[in-house]
């Protein structure tokens, strides 16, 4: 079955950088992944955002490593009811890119 959230129009326009971001701390009815989709948004990057099982939320971002930078900036702060008490950070190549920013359920 094919994936809908990846980009398969043309894999040869692949984006050059990724993201693989885990936050931990109170990230959890404070609208946090609504704010990461806000912020990829418009950013103009790609990837989805989801809440993970023990309380962090995790996130995958793709395109321009300048605009993937501006948004770990943007995630670092949070929504203002967020307390981020640690952020786990992997830079990725990325192999292909999504179509879209989209809000996923657990993970």
């Amino acid at each position: 079955m094919k994936n809908p959230d990846l980009g398969m129009d043309n894999p040869a326009q692949g984006l050059p950088s990724a993201l693989h971001i885990v936050v931990a701390g109170k990230v959890r009815r404070v609208g946090f992944r609504r704010f990461a989709k806000q912020s990829a948004d418009r950013l103009g990057l790609t990837g989805w955002v989801r809440n993970r099982r023990q309380g962090e939320v995790e996130i995958q971002a793709v395109g321009e490593k300048r605009l993937l930078e501006a948004f770990l900036a943007r995630i670092r702060e949070g929504p203002k009811s967020a307390i981020i008490q640690e952020i786990s950070v992997h830079w990725l190549e990325a192999d292909q890119p999504y179509r879209h920013f989209r809000i996923r359920w657990f993970g």
